[in-house]
């Protein structure tokens, strides 16, 4: 799994698992094991329990050690996956999440992926609502829409995270992930892919 380099490297390539339905592990039955991108392996965990204990909402996810067939293939970041069993993992009511990983330079619903429970969706598209706001004329008029239907408190904690693990890597075209909680009626940011501290020590490849 992956489109850099790094994720398909013989020794050690990215892999994502599906598990039997008998069989899941933490509730999950896809999995995503990342060869880590970065020399302390921390970039992403670290930014992960950070934002735990500010309580924002992010993918499960920590370090691992994999054997295949007996053999050790070295230390790996797993990762959940966005869907159902995940939110329920959280103890988060079922809905939609929007995953943004291929957007333009102006967002449009269509361009994010839906993933979860998306059976609401036929009377009220959050996403839509969301972007509205966004492209609203800069005033009051902006951020009252803003509010009403994207998290204040949820987005304050995810920023405050970002900026303190030193995470750069949710820009406008790509790791944008958002999750409806229909029982607020509001959108929240998800924690995803941080790349935070540690990241670019080194360039990629270096002393691997």
């Amino acid at each position: 799994r992956g489109r850099n380099l790094w994720h398909w490297m013989p020794e050690k390539p990215s892999l994502r698992l599906k598990l039997p339905k008998e069989a899941p592990i933490r509730l999950q039955r896809y999995l995503n094991l990342v060869n880590p991108e970065d020399r302390p392996m921390l970039a992403n965990v670290i930014g992960a329990e950070l934002g735990k204990r500010l309580g924002v909402l992010g993918l499960n996810q920590g370090v691992t050690r994999l054997f295949i067939n007996g053999q050790y293939r070295g230390v790996y970041h797993w990762r959940a996956r966005e869907d159902t069993p995940w939110l329920r993992l959280m103890e988060r009511v079922p809905g939609p999440v929007y995953i943004g990983d291929h957007l333009q330079a102006r967002w449009e619903a269509a361009d994010f992926e839906v993933a979860g429970d998306i059976s609401g969706l036929n009377t009220f598209n959050p996403m839509a609502a969301l972007i509205d706001a966004m492209y609203l004329p800069l005033g009051p008029e902006r951020y009252r829409r803003l509010w009403s239907v994207l998290s204040f408190e949820s987005y304050a904690r995810w920023q405050a995270t970002m900026n303190l693990a030193g995470g750069t890597h949710s820009d406008f075209t790509h790791n944008q992930l958002f999750y409806f909680d229909s029982s607020q009626g509001l959108m929240e940011p998800v924690l995803t892919d941080i790349n935070g501290h540690g990241m670019l020590l080194f360039p990629v490849g270096k002393g691997r």
